[in-house]
């Protein structure tokens, strides 16, 4: 899903890690924003090509595991391979199974923060008036 480079998501102060705030129109949406914004507070990602593609399947019990085991498996591709992954295409189905596709390739930036991991401080997927909302907490 292509967006302008900080659609819907933000970030906000947090004690001692990194947060951000998330909104979207969809489910799948919401997970797109997150990884956008998660590889955002890492480096700066507008620059780097899409030349690169991974597919990637994750399950979870539910929506909040669901966000933060795909969060961390695009982490875990990125600590192993370099990549900065800056556009993404998922779906999620019924028993929390998500399928999706992350593009992107090596950043030529300096990076600015390094994400150790995605966590489940304060996690919880909001929805209200057809927008899905959460705030997601990185430990740096």
């Amino acid at each position: 899903m292509s967006a302008p480079e900080n659609e819907g998501y933000e970030e906000i102060e947090h004690t001692a890690d990194v947060a951000l705030r998330v909104r979207a129109p969809s489910l799948e949406k919401l997970f797109c924003y997150a990884a956008r914004g998660m590889f955002a507070l890492m480096t700066d990602a507008s620059g780097v090509a899409t030349a690169s593609e991974i597919a990637l399947d994750v399950t979870a019990s539910d929506r909040e595991t669901l966000l933060v085991n795909w969060l961390s498996e695009l982490l875990f591709q990125h600590e192993m391979t370099g990549q900065v992954f800056r556009e993404f295409d998922l779906t999620i189905t019924p028993g929390w199974q998500l399928r999706g596709k992350a593009r992107g390739g090596p950043s030529q930036m300096e990076m600015r923060k390094h994400i150790k991991a995605v966590t489940f401080h304060d996690l919880r997927i909001d929805e209200h008036d057809d927008v899905y909302e959460t705030t997601v907490v990185f430990d740096i």
